[in-house]
This record gives structure tokens, C-alpha cells and sequence, in this order.
């Protein structure tokens, strides 16, 4: 074999290793492509799937708070109604009382037990238009109402503790002023407040209910005061917190818990605010902000 020959296969045999090489490089490379595509492919489907997965959960968290948003209404709700039904029981014990059989339906004693009546037909009528909206999709319908009459109602909703107590009402609010919301939600907020300024003030004491301020973009801050123990300062930042929950050492207010816990939900719900500013023995004054 020639020297001529033996360079022409060394070379050819380099051009088709080269040509190999070549090839092998170009489907490496190209593989390389199709992994560098598909790892992509799995990030883009993993991030969706991160995604999807946080979207559940936050779907889940927000049915749970639903679920316990409506369990608190129901709660409060019973309790609103469990009230009237109370005082037209007291009513009803009269009749055992010495020389009461003759004056048992006199007209003043039938109004009572008249408007303790009503009050029970209210709040099973609020409770029905809350739960009818709720089975219907429909959730919290907003309108405008009047804040002085429905505060007005929510007084004489409460009229006979009132009395047994003595206490002084004093309502500041102006006749004009409306809101847009719940008006049955907006009932129960307010009851609460009340019950609890009623429950806690002193005998022969003073619940003072006006407007804090007004705003330019519409929003108004209502105030109920009580001139009754107050609260200390961890007690304050607890409520103010929307933490609040039933806690039996949170004395003299240990059994306002569930239904302050109640009320900052009814205030997120429908965009308005709960706060609270007190020191003991100087009462509590809570602020409502509406929209």
C-alpha cells in the first residue's frame, strides 16, 4: 500500500469520524433542546399547578369562613330571639302574683305582651331574609336606609330592660342621615352593641348613641357609649384586634366574646369598621364606621 493511499484513508477516515462526530453533536444538542423544552414545559405546569393548589386552598379557607360566618349569625341570631320570648315569659308569671288575676288583661298588660310578641316576629323575619338570601346566591343585598330608625327600633326593641334598669337613652343622630347595606345585618350589629351597653352600664346609668364624624367620601362613624366599669388595656387590643372570642376572664365583659367576634365578621363582610376605646371605671365607647 502506497504512502498516497494510506494518507487518503487516514483523511477519509478523519471526514467520517468528523461527520460522526458531527451527527452525534447535533442530536446531543438537539436533545439537549427537547429536555431544556420540556423541563420549561413541567416548570410552566408545576407554577400552574402551585397555583391551582393555593387557589383551592384559599377557596376552602374562604367556604370555612363562610360556614362559621353563617354558624355566628345563627348564633346571635338565637340569641336576639331568645330576648323577647324571656321578657313575655316574666310577663306571663305575673298571673301567679297575690291580687294580680283581675288585671291580668287589662289593656297596658296586653300592649306588653303585644310588643314582646312583635319583637320575636322581627328577628325570625330578619333571620328568614338573611337565609333566604344566603340559599338563594344572593348573599348580603345592600340598600339605603334610615340609621336614626332602625337605631330608634333597636331601643324600643330593648325597651323593657331599659326600664327594669332605669337607664337614660340619649340618641344623637340626625334624621337625614342614611347608609347603603343590610338592613337586617345592619340589625344585628347594632343589637349587639346596645344589648351589651345595656347589659354592662349601672343602674340608673346612661347610654349615649350619636355620630362620631362624617365623612367627605361618605363614610360615617357611629359611637354607642356606656357609662359602665370599662374595660383595661388588654382588653381594649383584644377587641380591637378582631380576635375577640368568648373568654370567661375578660371580666366585666367576659360574655361580650361571641358576639364582638360576630360583629367584626357582620363589619368585614359588608365594609365597614368595629373599634373600641375604653378605660376601667370610665365605661366603654364603641365606633362603628359605615360606608
Amino acid at each position: 500500500m502506497t504512502n498516497e493511499t494510506i494518507i487518503t484513508l487516514l483523511v477519509s477516515g478523519i471526514v467520517i469520524s468528523k461527520t460522526i462526530i458531527g451527527i452525534l453533536i447535533y442530536h446531543l444538542l438537539k436533545r439537549n433542546r427537547q429536555l431544556r423544552d420540556e423541563k420549561l414545559m413541567l416548570s410552566e405546569l408545576s407554577t400552574k399547578l402551585e397555583n391551582y393548589v393555593t387557589e383551592v386552598r384559599h377557596q376552602n379557607k374562604e367556604l370555612t369562613k363562610a360556614e362559621e360566618f353563617k354558624l355566628k349569625v345563627l348564633s346571635l341570631a338565637s340569641h336576639d330571639l331568645r330576648t323577647p320570648f324571656v321578657n313575655l315569659q316574666m310577663l306571663l308569671n305575673f298571673r301567679h302574683l297575690d291580687g294580680f288575676k283581675e288585671t291580668l288583661y287589662t289593656d297596658q298588660f296586653l300592649d306588653d305582651i303585644a310588643r314582646q310578641v312583635n319583637k320575636g316576629k322581627n328577628v325570625v323575619n330578619d333571620i328568614l331574609v338573611w337565609a333566604s338570601g344566603q340559599l338563594n346566591g344572593t348573599g348580603l343585598v345592600k340598600e339605603d336606609f334610615g340609621i336614626k330608625d332602625r337605631m330608634e327600633s333597636t331601643i324600643i326593641f330593648f325597651d323593657q330592660q331599659i326600664k327594669q334598669k332605669e337607664l337614660q337613652v340619649e340618641l344623637l343622630v340626625q334624621q337625614e342621615l342614611s347608609s347603603k347595606g343590610n338592613p337586617g345585618i345592619f340589625d344585628f350589629f347594632i343589637r349587639n352593641i346596645i344589648s351589651n351597653a345595656i347589659k354592662y352600664s349601672p343602674q340608673k346609668g346612661r347610654i349615649e348613641i350619636g355620630t362620631h364624624e362624617v365623612l367627605k367620601n361618605g363614610k360615617i362613624t357611629l359611637f354607642i357609649k356606656d357609662n359602665g366599669n370599662g374595660m383595661n388595656e388588654h382588653q381594649v387590643d383584644f377587641i380591637n384586634s378582631g380576635k375577640s372570642q368568648a373568654n370567661n376572664n375578660l371580666d366585666p365583659y367576659h360574655g361580650m366574646g361571641i358576639g364582638l367576634s360576630l360583629c367584626q365578621n357582620l363589619a368585614k363582610q359588608i365594609g365597614w369598621g368595629l373599634s373600641v376605646e375604653s378605660q376601667q371605671g370610665n365605661g366603654a365607647k364603641f365606633y362603628i364606621e359605615l360606608k
